[in-house]
């Protein structure tokens, strides 16, 4: 019996992960997963993928579903968790039939896509999200909300807090504690401790010049 799914989303995130779960299921002769819809407050689309988005208001049975939010702003990921989901629904992992996750311990409601590489005891916590291509080393720990967009790569021994932001192709060195609430911009090397709510961003370079010839 397939368990039924709600995508708490409506943008291209809820796209991606529709398409992840679909890749679970054709690596699933039992089809785990029936998605029945989206859903979106604001309504602004009937359908996506020629499957219904819904208002809150109009889901019945909600403890008998599933829920799981893409959103990759972690602020308002966090908010729609608890005022939406937590309570309401049953929260899944939706990870990519293709990793090995053997040495990593992680909580409910991860969001793991395609080719994410995981070293040896990596710890994660609730609600991250882990996009295509990313890295992360030995005895790192991830709390929660956390988003890692793509290629982003963080080195052995790192601790992010909750609700961090750490943009496509940005790079942690080892031993690196990420305060919660903190942004790391896209491209940006981080070399030294980030305090909690800062923001980080080293890319676009500031310095620009014109190449002759």
């Amino acid at each position: 019996m397939r368990k039924k799914i709600l995508i708490f989303s409506s943008g291209p995130a809820a796209k991606e992960v529709l398409f992840l779960i679909r890749e679970i299921n054709r690596k699933n002769p039992k089809k785990k997963w029936e998605v029945l819809g989206f859903v979106d407050k604001k309504k602004t689309k009937k359908k996506i993928k020629n499957l219904r988005v819904f208002h809150l208001s109009e889901i019945k049975n909600k403890s008998s579903l599933f829920a799981i939010c893409p959103v990759n702003d972690p602020i308002l990921r966090k908010k729609i968790y608890e005022k939406e989901i937590i309570g309401n629904f049953k929260i899944p992992n939706l990870i990519h039939p293709d990793l090995n996750l053997e040495n990593v311990d992680y909580g409910i409601g991860n969001i793991i896509f395609k080719s994410v590489n995981f070293s040896y005891d990596v710890n994660i916590g609730n609600y991250n999200i882990f996009n295509y291509n990313s890295a992360i080393g030995h005895d790192s720990q991830i709390k929660n909300y956390n988003t890692l967009m793509p290629f982003v790569v963080i080195g052995g021994n790192c601790k992010i807090d909750k609700s961090v932001m750490i943009g496509t192709g940005a790079i942690i060195n080892q031993n690196i504690n990420i305060g919660s609430n903190s942004i790391i911009g896209t491209g940006t090397v981080i070399l030294d401790n980030v305090e909690k709510n800062y923001s980080i961003v080293d890319f676009p370079r500031k310095v620009k010049r014109k190449i002759n010839g």
